[in-house]
């Protein structure tokens, strides 16, 4: 996951240069709702998003449940979700104000009511906005709707969240910045992975040959050779 340091500095909590605005999210989304206590069943046609689903890391349309059938009338259909809205957690403890964008899907989605829709209209990319409740002014705020002890967002705290704005060529600038430090860290995690796989097989490796007595001074030297996925995460460092 990205620091959300890193986020703030290019979403800071009192906004950037002049150009940016002081909206709230009112302002810059279409459409912003709770969604509706359900009704599951195991055959049902339309997916539901629950909180497991939304992870700051990723949305695991897996953990999604389905509607009974016999609630799918009552469901309107602007309650479906679209392609870029963004799906934020608004209940519980560890769970409340977690974020992801709904990439679309050829089959339908709604959210359960512990899930709340953000809509953005074309004054704000999805992505920005997602990165805004992301950083540490979106978070403060979300944080301090829990002051008195109610873990839960509410629509009209939602609503009424500060939104700095910068014009949105700046927000693909700064979209743009952002995914490339993710990019980044994906990287080195990924070379940190191979690296302590390769560590947990040279361990085996070595207790075997020492169990079976072929362990010698230069067979033991020669399994500490540099592999080539140790060479290539060293190359990544010292880029």
């Amino acid at each position: 996951m990205l620091p959300r340091v890193i986020i703030s500095k290019y979403i800071p909590e009192d906004g950037g240069s002049n150009d940016w605005k002081k909206v709230t999210a009112d302002d810059v989304c279409e459409y912003i709702q709770r969604g509706k206590q359900t009704e599951y069943s195991e055959d049902g046609e339309v997916n539901i998003i629950n909180q497991r689903c939304i992870y700051w890391d990723g949305l695991l349309l897996s953990n999604s449940r389905t509607l009974s059938e016999n609630q799918r009338p009552k469901w309107q259909d602007y309650r479906y979700l679209q392609a870029g809205d963004v799906v934020l957690n608004s209940t519980g403890v560890g769970t409340v104000g977690r974020a992801q964008i709904f990439p679309g899907n050829d089959e339908p989605y709604v959210v359960d009511g512990h899930v709340t829709v953000m809509r953005p209209s074309k004054q704000i990319r999805p992505e920005f906005l997602w990165y805004f409740l992301w950083s540490e002014g979106g978070q403060k705020q979300i944080d301090a709707t829990g002051s008195t002890g109610q873990i839960e967002l509410r629509k009209k705290d939602v609503l009424n969240l500060d939104v700095p704005l910068p014009p949105l060529d700046e927000q693909d600038e700064i979209i743009k910045k952002l995914e490339s430090y993710q990019r980044q860290i994906n990287n080195i995690q990924s070379a940190c992975d191979e690296r302590h796989e390769v560590v947990d097989k040279l361990s085996r490796s070595i207790l075997n040959k020492a169990f079976k007595g072929q362990m010698t001074h230069s067979t033991y030297n020669k399994s500490l050779e540099k592999k080539p996925e140790q060479r290539k995460l060293e190359q990544f460092k010292s880029s």
